[in-house]
């Protein structure tokens, strides 16, 4: 399950980049839907989430090349997250304080700092955009991956276990539920659809690993 955790935070995060050629055709490949009927399977995620939407939006690509969706999910990107008036804004601080840049934004990037990551090294993007905060999972997760069974093991666990808790999980399904009312894209209704649920399961799956690491050290 490691594996499967940073590259559904990838996928995700991407879904909700600025589009580009290049992520539409990550996003459209077989082995990212592969990939999502993995975890899945693997965290029970509910039925209702519609995979149909993931695969006409691959048709759609297929049929009409990765270029022309990229342009047309442009347009829509700007109509639901950047012009004045967009109806799901994407910055957790507008959820979680209602102001633009408050505490919380700060804690994010105290957060950032902590796990030796700068925002402008790695994302241009405002700190608390939602395609940042799910790349920083992947980040963290990754790293969990690849630490394994080690000292730093009870640290990663609970740095993911408190943005969770403290930032995506609490504003993450509200967001997505704006961008589910608000938009006849196949690809946002998808990773709408997916976010709340796949927060839901991974947050239990970290805070049951914090237990059984706790346990086993006892």
């Amino acid at each position: 399950m490691d594996t499967l955790r940073p590259e559904v935070y990838k996928v995700l995060a991407l879904g909700f980049q600025r589009p580009t050629a290049e992520s539409v055709g990550y996003l459209s490949d077989a082995r990212t839907r592969r990939l999502l009927a993995d975890a899945t399977e693997a965290m029970f995620l509910p039925p209702r989430v519609e995979w149909n939407l993931l695969d006409e939006f691959r048709a759609g690509v297929t049929a009409r090349g990765p270029d022309a969706i990229a342009a047309e999910l442009r347009r829509e990107y700007c109509r639901l997250f950047l012009i004045p008036g967009a109806p799901c804004l994407p910055y957790g601080s507008l959820y979680l304080d209602h102001v633009v840049m408050g505490p919380s934004t700060l804690d994010v990037v105290h957060r950032y700092r902590e796990e030796g990551l700068r925002l402008g090294e790695v994302w241009r993007e405002p700190p608390d955009h939602i395609a940042v905060e799910l790349s920083f999972m992947a980040v963290l997760s990754a790293r969990l991956d690849q630490d394994g069974r080690t000292g730093e093991t009870t640290r990663a666990m609970r740095a993911q276990a408190g943005f969770l808790r403290t930032h995506l999980a609490r504003w993450g399904p509200l967001f997505a539920q704006r961008v589910a009312r608000s938009t006849p894209s196949n690809l946002y209704r998808l990773v709408a659809g997916l976010l709340p649920h796949w927060l839901v399961a991974d947050e239990e799956l970290v805070r049951a690993s914090l237990a059984e690491i706790r346990q086993e050290a006892g």
